[in-house]
């Protein structure tokens, strides 16, 4: 029971996720993001440009996509802000 909540603890923290440890409860997936039942997850680019490629993916629904890319957008427009002074 210990390993179940550590795994998913750890997955509450990763930024990827493996497409292994997607859930299916009740035939729904479970978007590793928002922990909500979901009809649909894909496999998204994320607007960040790490040297590790596979945290550039997101395995999630729609809606935690779309709240990934303003989040990271919302950081670029602050780095590119503090670059052009």
């Amino acid at each position: 029971m210990s390993e179940k909540s550590e795994l998913d603890d750890l997955l509450q923290e990763s930024q990827t996720f493996s497409p292994v440890t997607i859930e299916i409860v009740c035939g729904s997936f479970v978007c590793p993001c928002c922990r909500l039942p979901v009809d649909d997850l894909r496999l998204f680019h994320r607007n960040t440009c790490y040297v590790n490629e596979e945290l550039n993916w997101l395995v999630s629904c729609e809606d935690c996509q779309n709240e990934d890319y303003i989040y990271f957008a919302d950081l670029w427009a602050d780095y590119y802000s503090s670059c052009f002074y």
